[in-house]
């Protein structure tokens, strides 16, 4: 091609961008897209950068690899005790009961109170015998109904919906004390803190002496045809609240975490509904849902960001919030996504947010963090990688109080309820302060995600079979 016609290609490319840029157009920036993407290439082929950084690049995937067997069996046996905690404990919340567990996928829409709940294994659940009305918990507490059953999904009602009532009873306390609960307090009645709304309330003991007493679910109250799978399994304890008209009030604080932290949950159902054997368990880590992808340039010229560009797009998959892993690892999530190429936000990148359960020194059960959110990067006494994370919940409740000088060494983990994200990814390992309250933790990353040249990303379909871009 001639001098001209290459500057004359350069300068309709040019003006093709600069039009797009002022009227958007979504047919032809994809056709844009694809037919600059071979020079895109090229150009980052051609960068001395990768041989500038050819030695750390290597040195960060070897350690990556020579640690994998030993992350792998660490995330199995988190999960393993992540599980074993889901089911009460209690021998009377046992008896007469079968349960299924299953992965909270995320929250439904803008309905912070309505979740949808994948089971683990390969059943789904009208196999498992599941049906609309049937309780859901975590442990030995009460967390709500099912109230869908959607294909492959289970969409839950938490107790925390303003529709969400259930009958219950004071336990410990002298004579009969009943109550409906559901829904939340409204927050001028609660101060700040979360608590579930009473309704009416009827007990013979004076109002002062309810404070403390355990809250249960009572069956008799409720008009479901699943309530006594439900009896028995705890609400919280009862709060004494001042009114604002002079006369106090109930409320009930919860020892789940609504907001963010369920991970994982217990679907009741009558014991031998199941139709057929158990499904089986294919770890995420394992199945054909990952594409292979390598880093082209950094996703983003801002010191204040920390992003890479991936030759991974939507044609194979890919989608905003997809995991980005390094072996057993997690280095980031997906942000934008073009046809053939995506942006992965590393760890350090500030408000990136991520589920996160802790495997804490010195405690069999994992401890639930939370939410996490992204302050930025860090950089240990040595240069070590590390990142900022904001801890919105602080430590909980009956975790250690009496060492409140000394913080917890923790092992971070990812958690379920972010979409495209497998539960029990490794994170890092941090110093948990033992207060309550919002907090910023230094994680200590195991890699800096910024040396890895090769990553995977977790896709919504098999990797090779091809997909239509969106």
């Amino acid at each position: 091609m001639s001098p001209l016609r290459s500057r004359l290609v350069v300068l309709a490319a040019a003006a093709a961008s600069a039009f797009l840029a002022l009227r958007p157009a979504t047919r032809a920036e994809r056709a844009l897209e694809l037919a600059l993407t071979p020079l895109r290439a090229l150009s980052e082929l051609a960068r001395p950068v990768g041989l500038v950084r050819s030695s750390s690049v290597r040195a960060a995937e070897r350690a990556t690899a020579a640690e994998l067997e030993h992350e792998l069996e660490a995330r199995r046996a988190l999960g393993r005790g992540e599980r074993r905690f889901v089911l009460p404990d209690e021998e009377r919340l046992l008896a007469g009961r079968d349960f299924v567990l299953g992965e909270v996928v995320g929250r439904v829409g803008d309905d912070a109170d309505r979740l949808e709940v994948r089971l683990i294994g390969a059943r789904t659940p009208k196999q498992e015998g599941l049906a609309p009305g049937m309780p859901v918990a975590v442990g030995n507490h009460y967390v709500g109904r099912i109230q869908a059953v959607l294909g492959e999904l289970v969409r839950v009602d938490l107790v925390t919906r303003s529709d969400g009532f259930v009958g219950a009873r004071l336990e410990g306390v002298s004579g009969p004390a009943r109550l409906v609960v559901g829904g939340v307090l409204p927050r001028a009645r609660r101060d700040a803190e979360r608590l579930l709304a009473v309704h009416n309330p009827e007990f013979e003991s004076h109002l002062g002496e309810l404070s403390g007493a355990e809250v249960r679910v009572a069956d008799d109250l409720s008009a479901s045809p699943w309530a006594e799978l439900a009896a028995g399994f705890r609400l919280g304890r009862a709060v004494v609240l001042p009114s604002t008209r002079g006369e106090p009030s109930l409320g009930v604080r919860a020892d789940p975490d609504f907001a963010g932290g369920l991970f994982q949950v217990a679907l009741l159902r009558p014991a031998g509904r199941r139709a057929g054997p158990a499904g089986i368990e294919v770890d995420p880590l394992e199945d054909p849902h990952w594409t292979a992808a390598t880093a082209l340039s950094s996703g983003d010229p801002s010191g204040m960001r920390e992003g890479v560009v991936l030759d991974a797009g939507a044609l194979r998959g890919v989608r905003p919030g997809a995991a980005v892993v390094a072996g057993a690892r997690l280095v980031g999530r997906i942000g934008a996504v073009r046809p053939l190429a995506s942006c992965a936000r590393l760890l350090g990148d500030p408000g990136l947010s991520l589920p996160v359960l802790a495997q804490v020194e010195g405690l069999e059960r994992p401890v639930i963090l939370g939410w996490l959110v992204a302050l930025g990067r860090a950089d240990g006494p040595h240069g070590e990688p590390r990142a900022l994370f904001h801890w919105q919940r602080g430590w909980p409740a009956g975790l250690g109080e009496a060492q409140e000088s000394e913080p917890a060494r923790a092992r971070l983990y990812t958690g379920a309820g972010a979409a495209g994200v497998p539960p029990w990814l490794f994170v890092g390992e941090a110093q948990l302060p033992r207060q309550a309250g919002a907090r910023v933790i230094e994680v200590e990353l195991p890699v800096d995600p910024r040396q890895l040249a090769h990553v995977r990303v977790r896709c919504s379909q098999p990797a090779g079979e091809p997909e239509v871009a969106p």
